[in-house]
């Protein structure tokens, strides 16, 4: 069998996902592609600025031995099979591990092509239907013809400026979880994965969580753990 799926990071919020077990070496890889950050960032850790790519995240041998129910020892020996694979990148230090995803990007990368060619040929398509009728419809009377288009004219900035209300109002609840979230969790070194886990669940039971979008409660999930 060929091809390939799209496998929401929502599933992490499954009871399935989150019943206590000992992690498959399959569950375990798919827990680092979920962590795997899709757009670039800049983090703070131990007082620095880290810049963490698309495809990579931060973690440790201690909060994946939590996760999967793994000793240590195990958890090295299995991110050193990934990599001696080809599948990761991996750098760790006494506190951290960065670890990449290898061709995170190219998979990713077209994907979002893909989706954009479609978006893009919809978008052409409603364009120049919307012209034609227009067209026809106004095109017998300038004056009507140049009355649509003050009316219409209007009618877009009243929108741009409505949508921008709406972003900044929720952007400003973005940041007011992503701070509540933060102050909740703590060092995103030290703190363990059941607390982080614990403070996202907190979170999506808020009313101003369902004020986001889906789009904007998966880049706070993956804000929140992205250390994780």
């Amino acid at each position: 069998m060929e091809g390939w799926i799209s496998l929401h990071r929502k599933i992490q919020n499954s009871s399935l996902w989150n019943k206590k077990r000992r992690f498959s070496e399959f569950e375990a890889w798919v827990s680092l592609l979920f962590k795997a950050n899709y757009k670039d960032i800049k983090t703070l850790i131990d007082k620095s600025i880290l810049e963490i790519k698309a495809g990579s995240f931060i973690t440790s041998e201690v909060k994946l031995s939590e996760e999967w129910n793994w000793s240590r020892n195990t958890v090295r020996r299995f991110l050193e099979l990934l990599e001696n694979e080809k599948m990761i990148k991996k750098t760790a230090t006494t506190k951290w591990t960065s670890v990449t995803i290898v061709n995170w990007g190219l998979y990713q990368n077209r994907e979002q092509q893909n989706e954009q060619q479609v978006n893009n040929t919809f978008s052409e398509n409603e364009t120049a239907e919307c012209t034609a009728d227009y067209t026809t419809l106004y095109a017998d009377n300038s004056g009507t013809q140049q009355n649509y288009e003050q009316q219409n004219e209007q009618q877009n900035k009243q929108q741009k400026n409505n949508e921008l209300h709406t972003d900044n109002k929720y952007n400003n609840i973005y940041l007011f979880l992503l701070n509540k979230g933060r102050e909740k969790i703590g060092d995103p070194i030290m703190v363990s994965f059941s607390k982080i886990r614990k403070t996202i669940q907190e979170l999506q039971q808020t009313k101003e969580w369902k004020q986001l979008s889906e789009k904007q409660q998966m880049e706070l999930m993956t804000e929140l753990q992205k250390v994780n």
